[in-house]
């Protein structure tokens, strides 16, 4: 909680323009590849950083694409279409497009869990933990397990070190609209606002 509150009042747009430089761990939650059993669910994405403490964020629900609704005639061709092409996946994706930021804490290990949640039930469908990676890097993927420890899809997820005044840090939840879940601030970021985010000048490290 003093973490959260922490971040509430650096966002007061009254002490934005403040100097102080802000040190933050970011994770770039973007797309998932889950199993056809997981099609019309509600899911959340849940982050943890830090162990054996740690400070959490979670993004928006997002419901896992339903089958689509096709004729006889159709389906009889879009089968005989997928008997036709070897190896096509049966995997179904979804697109959480988040990113936590979190105010560097002092932590005894540096990682990652994560967590994918049903939005009803709070049932932990998928997890997955990874070492952290201070410097800037591209999406890795990462492979989700279920409850018995069986593999059941994948994830793709990004960790960045930044550092930027709390100027910069008040611009990026405006322009992303941005609000602080749990420990962190969280911004899901459409390809839209992506290059206005890039101007602030944001340092990484």
């Amino acid at each position: 909680m003093a973490l959260k509150r922490k971040l509430q009042n650096i966002l007061d747009p009254s002490t934005a323009h403040e100097p102080e430089l802000l040190l933050l761990e970011v994770v770039h939650i973007r797309s998932a590849s889950l199993p056809p059993s997981f099609r019309g669910r509600v899911l959340k994405a849940e982050v943890r950083y830090g162990a054996p403490w740690s400070w959490r964020c979670e993004t928006s629900p997002v419901e896992v694409p339903k089958l689509a609704v096709f004729s006889a005639k159709a389906c009889v061709r879009m089968l005989a279409e997928a008997a036709r092409v070897a190896g096509a996946t049966t995997q179904v994706g979804v697109d959480f497009g988040a990113t936590c930021f979190f105010l560097a804490p002092t932590v005894w290990r540096r990682m990652i869990r994560i967590r994918l949640i049903d939005n009803a039930s709070g049932e932990i469908l998928a997890k997955a933990s990874l070492p952290w990676s201070r410097s800037a890097a591209r999406a890795q993927e990462v492979h989700l397990h279920g409850a018995f420890g069986s593999r059941v899809g994948s994830i793709m997820l990004a960790t960045e070190t930044q550092v930027m005044t709390r100027r910069q840090f008040v611009g990026l939840a405006r322009v992303s609209g941005a609000e602080v879940r749990g420990d962190a601030l969280v911004a899901e970021l459409a390809p839209a606002i992506r290059g206005e985010v890039q101007d602030l000048g944001i340092i990484r490290v």
